[in-house]
């Protein structure tokens, strides 16, 4: 679990690859690792938040969420959503 959530198997080689080099010098991959995966969980927080809001949005239909329309005109400009709705 951990290794297929974390690396891909090519980077489960590069880690492989350096250790046999260097013992410690997976760490620098290992460390790129850990700033890739808490940018996922950030953007997995606001996915979250996002759809949290539109399950509570008090508007029948989401579309007619004001909150909802600015978040949609924002990723069609390019924003990311954590960045539109931040949790």
């Amino acid at each position: 679990l951990l290794l297929r959530d974390a690396f891909t198997l090519d980077e489960i080689r590069r880690l492989m690859a350096a250790r046999s080099k260097s013992p410690r010098s997976w760490r620098e991959l290992a460390r790129r690792k850990l700033v890739e995966l808490d940018q996922r969980i950030e953007e997995a927080q606001a996915a979250r938040f996002a759809i949290e809001h539109a399950l509570e949005c008090p508007y029948e239909d989401i579309v007619d969420c004001p909150s909802f329309q600015k978040i949609v005109l924002l990723r069609l400009a390019g924003k990311p959503l954590e960045d539109v709705h931040p949790a």
